[in-house]
């Protein structure tokens, strides 16, 4: 049986979709008598069905977003209900309100001596662990334009080059809420002779060599996923 083909397919489509993943396909018990096309189109069904089953699992196993949100955001009435796992609908107006993530910034920085930016949290969540400077954006923002501020507000460093590497969600719980969020990772170049401070949210920064690196030093659940990808993919 030949499974060159549909893995190489699956790939591509992970990669462009959702992350990459590496399965055999005869772990999906196909029919050897089929041919290579069916098989890989085949292959590529099940694997995003499973992919989304996954998704949608983990949704439920957690609180609902709108669990704190009991009244219409369009005309006040209580007739707000659940929806489905990622809404609520309005029985009064007609109102479905869709609960998506925020959009959140974090920037690699790395210096000529192969040492990593990194920073000290000053508040919570994961107050006194290791961070990356980065934060939410702003409205009419672009990634790029969230980072360089971000980096900014956070170390008093301009960023001169950005360059987007990949994104992963995380949880962030503020208020007693918990945001949803898409962390996007981009490597900034500085100018060599700028010192970092720490400023806003952050506590103290320092550089650190990558041959350093521990990801459980790190106290947001994307930031400690980045970290671990950085390292073992080697991609700064």
């Amino acid at each position: 049986m030949d499974t060159r083909c549909p893995t190489k397919k699956l790939v591509l489509i992970i990669q462009n979709g959702s992350k990459q993943i590496d399965i055999k396909p005869d772990s999906f018990g196909f029919n050897q008598d089929k041919s290579r096309n069916k098989r890989g189109f085949s292959f590529k069904i099940v694997c995003l069905q499973q992919e989304n089953k996954k998704h949608t699992n983990q949704m439920k196993s957690q609180e609902h977003p709108f669990a704190q949100f009991h009244f219409c955001p369009k005309c006040g009435s209580a007739e707000f209900e659940l929806h489905n796992e990622k809404s609520r609908h309005c029985r009064a107006c007609g109102f479905t309100y869709y609960f998506n993530p925020s959009a959140a910034t974090v920037g690699i920085i790395v210096n000529e001596r192969r040492e990593l930016l990194v920073c000290r949290r000053a508040k919570d969540p994961a107050k006194g662990t290791l961070d990356l400077p980065g934060g939410f954006c702003d409205c009419q923002e672009t990634g790029e334009e969230g980072i360089i501020r971000e980096v900014k507000e956070e170390t008093g460093l301009d960023v001169c080059h950005t360059k987007y590497l990949f994104s992963l969600p995380n949880t962030y719980l503020y208020s007693g809420f918990l945001v949803h969020t898409l962390d996007l990772f981009f490597q900034c170049e500085i100018h060599s002779d700028e010192k970092p401070h720490g400023m806003d949210d952050v506590a103290e920064t320092f550089w650190l060599s990558i041959d350093r690196l521990n990801p459980d030093d790190f106290g947001l659940e994307s930031v400690k996923r980045g970290i671990r990808k950085i390292i073992e993919e080697k991609i700064v």
